[in-house]
């Protein structure tokens, strides 16, 4: 018998984000073509943990790319990064009450009173 085999373009699946406090850009749904790349950010409020102090991260870039046993998968593998909450530096205001958080972060208030 004559078997035809077609050949189909690789692709990466999109995981899923859930639990991850990560979104894909808008519109990213379904695959992702080999070699095409696509960027992924952290949820409001929170950045890419990196290993310099001064550095936020928003967001990264994926790339669909051949991985060990000639396996298709995105690069980084999003699990393996991690979004910690943005904090705000430490309030120094003289003449003013309120109560100081040690890492205020973004989303926190903080009453102020002169």
């Amino acid at each position: 018998s004559n078997i035809s085999q077609a050949c189909k373009p690789l692709s990466c699946s999109l995981p899923d984000l859930t639990g991850l406090r990560m979104e894909y850009e808008q519109g990213v749904s379904g695959s992702i073509p080999f070699l095409s790349t696509i960027s992924i950010s952290c949820s409001q409020g929170f950045v890419f943990q990196s290993s310099s102090i001064f550095s936020c991260v928003k967001s990264k870039t994926l790339t669909c790319s051949l991985a060990e046993g000639n396996q298709v998968e995105l690069t980084p593998v999003p699990s393996s990064l991690t979004c910690s909450p943005l904090t705000c530096p430490p309030l120094n205001l003289s003449h003013a009450k309120y109560n100081n958080l040690q890492d205020p972060m973004y989303g926190q208030t903080i009453d102020v009173q002169c």
